[in-house]
């Protein structure tokens, strides 16, 4: 799923890959297999991705509109990163807002890797 959307954005806004890697300080072979659905960024490596193609993380999962505004437990959009052990779930049912909300759970051995913050807080 994080392929087609990475892929459809980037020719939304007309960049190549190698203009994308660019942005991102990723090869554009990284990013190919990431649209072919071949590769798993990182997290530090997605909020790049998002970062260049002006879209929050979350773009990448999930349908952009709810209709409702709560978000019940079993409905959250989660995001999953195996090497970190840490799953990201948005609490805000519309993530295009500037402001989301997140419930972040770590598992036994988990280990954070910071990462750049898209938008100022």
């Amino acid at each position: 799923m994080i392929g087609a959307r990475l892929r459809k954005r980037r020719k939304e806004l007309g960049l190549s890959l190698r203009e994308l890697g660019a942005r991102t300080e990723l090869t554009a072979g990284f990013l190919s297999q990431v649209e072919k659905d071949q590769a798993s960024p990182s997290l530090a490596s997605l909020q790049r991705i998002a970062t260049a193609l002006e879209v929050p993380m979350f773009y990448f999962h999930g349908n952009a509109a709810r209709p409702s505004p709560v978000v019940r437990a079993a409905e959250r959009r989660k995001l999953y990163f195996p090497d970190t052990h840490i799953v990201y779930e948005l609490l805000t049912a519309d993530f295009t807002r500037q402001m989301m909300g997140f419930v972040i759970r770590m598992e036994p051995g988990a280990r954070r890797v910071a990462a750049r913050l898209a938008r100022p807080t």
